[in-house]
């Protein structure tokens, strides 16, 4: 999970939201309870302007 988290990472900070949303969204499935993959799924669907989808997250966070 580390080298697939690194590489959704990686997307994120290079701008590349479609493919990142893709990866964070595979780790969310396989570890829903990983808190930076939540953060960072939340972040991508943010920055794509899904703002109901990024706060159905960050309130998932918050509720934990």
């Amino acid at each position: 999970m580390r080298d697939n988290y690194k590489q959704a990472l990686a997307q994120f900070q290079s701008k590349h939201l479609n493919e990142s949303k893709s990866s964070f969204e595979r780790l969310y499935k396989d570890n829903p309870d990983y808190l930076l993959v939540r953060l960072m799924l939340a972040k991508t669907y943010f920055f794509s302007n899904n703002l109901k989808v990024a706060a159905k997250l960050f309130e998932e966070d918050y509720s934990k």
